[in-house]
């Protein structure tokens, strides 16, 4: 397979680096990545501003691109530019610090990414871990490396992004693997007010970041928190078609 990397914590993150190794094992790896953190930027795309692409070097001789644009820009960019003679058979984005099951998966740009290969028909994956601190990616990057092998034989369905979150627990830990669905559980979170040196006000966004249970044995977040590794099938046509019926019947 002919694998594009893409994350959205820019090309330095470790945890790409860790993905793009890995995947090496099951295909050539292309990196093309964000020249600087894009977390949380969800489907954003420059439209007003030109970008500067630059090849870089990379661990084992890796063909790598860092862009001046957000994550969707690298995959947009790649698959229509970049790589354009030679395309992607699959996009892997990430991996992540920090999970991005439930709503986090609506602000994260690893999983638009994956979202912007899925649009274009390309298979995509977004692999991200329970964790943002002493962050050990070996776990999720070998996990990655069996899915890229099984897809291989069995390839996702067109229009089906494959959105991953690993427990960060040693391997021994990992009790399985779980197909779930999205939780819409909300984090404990809050905007604190700060005041700065020159005594203006301010607001950050703080919370506590963790995956908790919201009750459902079939969700995400219930799956990671319980140390399994969660695989949501996740697609892009957002109508709500129970609701078609309710709007129809309106009288304008």
């Amino acid at each position: 397979m002919r694998i594009l990397v893409t994350n959205d914590d820019g090309f330095f993150a470790e945890g790409i680096k860790a993905l793009a190794l890995a995947l090496r094992q099951t295909g050539e790896v292309i990196v093309v990545a964000p020249s600087a953190q894009c977390s949380a930027v969800s489907h954003m795309i420059n439209i007003y501003d030109s970008m500067r692409v630059k090849k870089i070097d990379y661990p084992c001789g890796i063909e790598a691109y860092s862009v001046s644009g957000s994550p969707a820009d690298c995959c947009r960019l790649a698959v229509s530019t970049l790589l354009k003679d030679n395309p992607p058979d699959i996009v892997f984005s990430g991996i992540n610090p920090g999970n991005n099951a439930g709503i986090n998966a609506l602000y994260s740009g690893t999983v638009a990414a994956a979202a912007e290969a899925v649009l274009r028909g390309i298979p995509a994956v977004a692999v991200s871990l329970d964790a943002v601190k002493n962050t050990d990616f070996s776990v999720a990057a070998d996990f990655a490396v069996k899915f890229a092998q099984a897809v291989k034989d069995r390839p996702l369905k067109r229009g089906v992004l494959a959105n991953i979150n690993v427990p960060a627990v040693p391997a021994a830990d990992i009790k399985g693997v779980r197909i779930t669905e999205m939780s819409m559980y909300r984090y404990n979170e809050w905007y604190a007010s700060h005041t700065d040196y020159h005594g203006r006000s301010h607001y950050w966004l703080e919370g506590e970041y963790r995956a908790v249970s919201d009750g459902r044995p079939e969700s995400d977040m219930t799956a990671i928190s319980e140390g399994y590794i969660s695989i949501t099938p996740l697609h892009f046509d957002l109508t709500c078609r129970p609701a078609i019926s309710d709007f129809s019947g309106y009288r304008f």
